[in-house]
């Protein structure tokens, strides 16, 4: 049976899409088949794979939204060992309508276990919000990882996605393990970077993991290239890690000890605001989205829209404001 990692983080520029790549082609290298989901509208994955996400007719727009797709249905070839599940811009439209559907968060859970079992491991991409998509990964998920920036307030990013993490558990899916923390854009010399490290292996302990993939400029370089960095830069930095990255994946053993999700939320009390905050500017971003769809459709325009600055939530009361 397939290995199902979803890779997310809230904040964007942490590196999800260039963790699902390189994570992949190290994991192909070492001879396990693979299959990269790009369930984020930006389709980063799907560009970088080098296919056109305005230009494709099977997605994961489809799997998701029509009953008759299948994964096997959308799956591209790449590398050898590796499989896409590519995205479209379609997608934003998808995860409006998936918020208003009783069974959205079991959909891909449904379509990844019936038609990923040819791969070892399935890897996901996710969108930089809390939204729906992000939480129709965690629950088709047997496993997160999280990557995280070098960077001031990276501790304080990740603890709405370990809250909602904690919520799907206890709605559908208590068996969603967390696989750990990968460090990014890592630089040797920089204070800075040091002193996240130290936090994160002060917070999450064993669960942080040894390998951090360097701020290496092949790694930004690569997905004009159209092609993961173990094959643009064999032996760059980030390759090399990436390559320790997977052995350390294809190890771990299950079962393993968490950290206690609780007690981070506690450590960090604004955690519980974050999220409100977060799903707030998820469904109002939604609804703004599927606004300009409509007025693109009808070959109108919509008027510039300012998000809100600070969207909270009365005590007490589910709505935002």
């Amino acid at each position: 049976m397939s290995r199902i990692i979803a890779v997310a983080n809230q904040r964007t520029g942490v590196g999800k899409t260039s963790t699902v790549i390189n994570l992949g082609a190290a994991l192909a290298e070492a001879g396990h088949p693979v299959i990269l989901i790009d369930l984020d509208p930006q389709s980063a994955l799907t560009s970088a794979s080098g296919l056109d996400p305005y230009h494709l007719t099977l997605t994961t727009y489809d799997l998701l939204t029509r009953a008759e797709t299948d994964l096997q249905g959308i799956i591209r070839p790449l590398v050898d060992g590796t499989w896409l599940a590519p995205a479209s811009v379609d997608l934003t439209a998808a995860e409006y309508m998936l918020t208003r559907s009783d069974d959205h968060a079991q959909r891909l859970r449904r379509a990844l276990r019936g038609g990923a079992n040819h791969a070892q491991f399935v890897l996901i991409d996710t969108p930089p919000r809390l939204g729906s998509l992000t939480l129709g990964a965690l629950a088709a998920a047997d496993e997160l990882l999280i990557p995280v920036e070098c960077q001031q307030h990276a501790l304080q990013g990740i603890q709405a996605l370990l809250k909602t993490v904690d919520a799907v558990r206890a709605q559908s899916h208590p068996g969603l393990k967390l696989l750990g923390v990968v460090l990014t854009l890592y630089q040797p010399d920089s204070a800075r970077c040091q002193k996240v490290v130290q936090e994160f292996r002060s917070g999450f302990k064993d669960r942080v993991f040894e390998t951090m993939i360097e701020d290496d400029e092949a790694v930004a370089m690569a997905p004009a290239a159209r092609k993961p960095v173990l094959s643009f830069r064999p032996s760059s930095p980030a390759a090399m890690a990436y390559r320790r990255l997977a052995a350390v994946v294809q190890e771990h053993a299950e079962g393993h000890a968490e950290p206690d999700g609780q007690a981070d939320a506690e450590a960090h009390p604004a955690a519980e605001h974050l999220v409100a905050a977060a799903r707030c500017v998820t469904f109002y971003v939604l609804e703004v989205a599927a606004e300009r769809a409509a007025a693109t459709a009808a070959g109108t325009r919509v008027a510039h829209v300012t998000l809100p600055r600070a969207p909270t939530r009365r005590a007490g009361q589910g709505r935002c404001e």
